[in-house]
């Protein structure tokens, strides 16, 4: 009986020592895809375990570059940072576009985690893929509340990226116009220039955000500037677009609807070219005159004949244009 226990005994310790070790092994042999996979995924235990089989898991990096906090700022494990932050993670890494994970954390919207950073060393300045800022990515992804956060920690108004565009111009172009009234308020100037000429104001009137040229204007940009070298003003971006509201909006705030443009092409040159009929009539009602001759010698009315718009063209005649 004694010997039979004792073998019993010997065949359960060897069985519980082999799944104990199978159990084990991954985190004995715990890589950089474990420990990023682990904070994406918010399994905090697995943190644990793996930086306690291989503390420099705290700083290792994927193929781009991407650190743990990177991940942490990426996908809003607030626990990781702190525990990778106490642990010797670098809140300035770059990866391989050059972001950090404070860029990571402004652009997917994580404000506790971009505070948590500034607060352990984080460079609000610090410049990221094509140059964008933090507060950049903030404006880019829409994440107003990161953009305080950003502007409170020091960020600059105005710098640019690669493409000479400030966060104004990124929120111009996205639409985001909450953003907007934060950036002007603080003083973003808003007739800086991108590196095509374009304000804010004509970003917003190209792209058909009619609350940000609202709020541009009202920050004070002049309703009639041109882009530079080449004249064109938001109503004629906005006439050509084929957005009513803005048009609407900017005569109201004083456009010149007789403003002469690139090649001496008025807005409603622009309008009847691409068959805007509503926009065509506004125009028309606000005053723009239906003869004028751009450089080439165009008018709208031979700009909708030569485009096939039929009801712009017969429209025009009845208010006096003539072939």
């Amino acid at each position: 009986m004694g010997k039979t226990v004792v073998t019993v005994f010997m065949t359960v310790l060897v069985a519980g020592c082999a799944s104990m070790a199978l159990v084990m092994q991954p985190v004995l042999e715990a890589t950089s895809a474990d420990m990023l996979r682990a904070v994406k995924h918010g399994d905090m235990v697995m943190v644990h375990k793996l930086y306690a089989a291989k503390p420099a898991l705290v700083v290792a990096t994927d193929d781009n570059l991407h650190t743990p906090l990177h991940y942490a700022g990426k996908y809003g494990n607030i626990q990781a940072a702190r525990f990778l932050l106490d642990r010797g993670g670098d809140p300035n890494a770059p990866d391989i576009a050059k972001d950090a994970p404070l860029h990571e954390a402004a652009y997917y919207g994580h404000p506790a985690i971009a505070q948590l950073l500034l607060e352990q060393g984080a460079d609000i300045h610090q410049i990221g893929n094509n140059g964008k800022s933090v507060l950049h990515l903030a404006v880019l992804g829409g994440r107003y509340k990161c953009a305080k956060v950003a502007l409170k920690a020091g960020a600059k108004l105005d710098v640019v990226d690669n493409a000479k565009e400030s966060p104004l111009h990124y929120a111009a172009k996205g639409g985001h116009a909450k953003i907007a009234r934060l950036l002007t308020a603080q003083g973003a100037e808003v007739m800086q220039l991108d590196g095509m000429g374009h304000t804010a104001l004509h970003l917003a009137a190209l792209n058909g955000h009619t609350k940000v040229v609202e709020v541009v204007l009202d920050a004070g940009t002049p309703v009639d500037v041109g882009v530079k070298d080449i004249g064109d003003t938001a109503l004629m971006e906005a006439a050509y677009k084929g957005f009513p509201e803005i048009v609407k909006l900017v005569l109201a705030r004083g456009a010149d609807p007789a403003h002469i443009g690139n090649n001496g092409k008025t807005a409603l040159h622009l309008s009847a070219a691409v068959g805007h009929l509503e926009i065509t009539r506004m125009l028309v009602a606000a005053g723009a005159p239906v003869e004028a001759r751009s450089r080439l010698d165009t008018t709208p009315l031979g700009n909708a004949v030569a485009g096939g718009h039929v009801e712009i063209a017969e429209f025009l005649r009845d208010h006096g244009a003539k072939q």
